[in-house]
């Protein structure tokens, strides 16, 4: 009894919080131009878009849709002897191997380095994850592939995550 009259007097004597959000920052102190004319008026200023030219593409955009679409076709093909089924079959089952995940990686930061001193070609890679239930032991498997230049995948790291 002696327990319980401690926990009730503990939460008694907790000071109260009370969270009171900070007012909004001042729009005189944002770091984006604004048109006279709205700050004439009294209004709400706009931001103006600045628009430039970058001199080299973006390293860092992520793969079209097209470009998925052709990775996930290459390491279907028969010849990658990846077995795998097409994960919009209405009858996939847990024991079959499918494609699970397919995203880019974001490059290094020499490669990126180089591609923006030097010129030197980006290399792009994406990382495949594969649902490999066809094995005796399933496994969740991590790859890594090069889209470029012969397209061939490179098995870097194999994160198993077992049923």
């Amino acid at each position: 009894m002696s327990t319980l009259k401690a926990l009730v007097v503990g939460f008694l004597a907790l000071p109260s919080v009370l969270a009171i959000p900070a007012p909004f920052q001042d729009a005189t102190r944002a770091s984006v131009r604004t048109s006279a004319r709205a700050a004439a008026e009294g209004t709400c200023p706009a931001p103006i878009a600045e628009i430039t030219t970058a001199r080299v593409p973006s390293p860092f955009k992520a793969f079209t849709q097209d470009e998925v679409d052709a990775l996930a076709a290459w390491l279907q093909a028969p010849e990658r002897n990846l077995n795998l089924t097409d994960p919009q079959a209405p009858n996939l089952a847990m024991s079959d191997n499918y494609l699970w995940h397919i995203e880019e990686l974001k490059p290094n930061k020499t490669d990126v380095l180089a591609y923006l001193d030097q010129g030197v070609p980006m290399p792009r890679y994406a990382r495949v994850v594969i649902h490999e239930g066809g094995k005796e032991i399933p496994v969740v498997a991590d790859y890594f592939v090069s889209t470029r230049p012969r397209r061939e995948i490179l098995r870097v790291a194999c994160r198993s995550f077992r049923r």
